[in-house]
């Protein structure tokens, strides 16, 4: 793709070779295996890096590694989930055993920098719209289908510049607007801090969910 992927190293043989990298701002609990532990932090310490510009804005935010992600989903059926980040005044990560992977991670931890930063209001929000054929005043967090989620394609986005396949057809545009985020920090309002955005979302509430599902509580 015109702006190329950031290669990632991750540890083989069951070895946590990350595990003495501590990252800022990440906490993690439940269950994990010393395994994933290395992976999360390893994601966590790449994703930050690569968005430097951005680390003022993010907030701490914890991963649970649990059995079963559906049993923390509000008793709502929403069919199998591998992972799925709960915004608000303590965000977290709900991922499966088994599911600990980078492109999992990544596109949580997207939403994490999406709604810490207020990506959606934001030039960025702006170039993720036009790049997928949307119209500006398409609402951030709601759409027809996931793939038509704004928020979804920009965690689709940064899965992509990341090497991770996408389950959108993200164009270079949108590659283009994250690596805008690795550039120069945003200035907007976060959204986690409004607590509501231009939808009347009430994100203390909103989860979003690895099939792509969109709710609040």
């Amino acid at each position: 793709m015109l702006f190329g992927t950031l290669g990632l190293v991750w540890s083989l043989g069951g070895s946590a070779a990350f595990a003495a990298i501590q990252q800022p701002g990440l906490v993690v609990t439940g269950d994990p295996t010393a395994e994933e532990i290395g992976t999360i932090t390893a994601v966590w310490g790449h994703l930050t890096t690569f968005l430097a510009p951005q680390q003022e804005c993010l907030g701490e935010i914890e991963v649970m590694v649990v059995d079963r992600a559906e049993d923390f989903y509000g008793g709502r059926d929403v069919g199998s989930i591998a992972a799925f980040y709960r915004a608000g005044e303590k965000p977290i990560v709900f991922v499966e055993h088994g599911k600990v992977k980078p492109n999992v991670l990544i596109h949580e931890f997207a939403h994490h920098v999406d709604l810490s930063c207020g990506v959606g209001d934001s030039a960025v929000g702006e170039a993720i719209r036009q790049s997928q054929g949307l119209l500006p005043d398409v609402p951030w967090l709601q759409g027809s289908a996931w793939w038509t989620v704004p928020a979804e394609i920009f965690a689709e986005a940064v899965a992509s510049v990341f090497g991770q396949p996408a389950r959108i057809d993200v164009s270079d545009e949108a590659q283009r607007a994250v690596w805008d985020l690795a550039r120069k920090p945003l200035s907007p309002n976060p959204v986690v801090d409004l607590l509501r955005d231009r939808t009347g979302v009430d994100l203390a509430r909103v989860e979003f969910t690895r099939v792509g599902v969109v709710g609040a509580l």
